[in-house]
């Protein structure tokens, strides 16, 4: 099962300290439903137009991994919302 979270905030600190806080109440989720996250297959994107570099993201002390573009919905989206992935993806 796939799912999506999005996460809003103008300073880059709070965006990670929301994001965390966020991935530690979905993981006490998985464990007391017995399920897990696969932290392999966990990734973000940021949409900005800003500098948003300085993010730190982190479950269980492992970094996830931020990405330039994601699916969603079976649309490609890129960071910078310019389409390019999708169009070259259905092409």
């Amino acid at each position: 099962m796939t799912q999506n979270i999005f996460i809003h905030s103008r300073d880059s600190t709070r965006l990670s300290q929301k994001a965390n806080l966020c991935l530690k109440q979905i993981n006490e989720w998985f464990v007391a439903n017995k399920l897990s996250l696969s932290l392999d297959k966990t990734c973000y994107t940021v949409f900005s137009k800003s500098n948003a570099n300085q993010l730190s993201i982190q479950l269980n002390g492992t970094d996830i991994k931020r990405v330039n573009s994601c699916r969603y919905l079976g649309v490609i989206i890129d960071c910078e919302l310019k389409w390019k992935d999708h169009i070259e993806y259905i092409y």
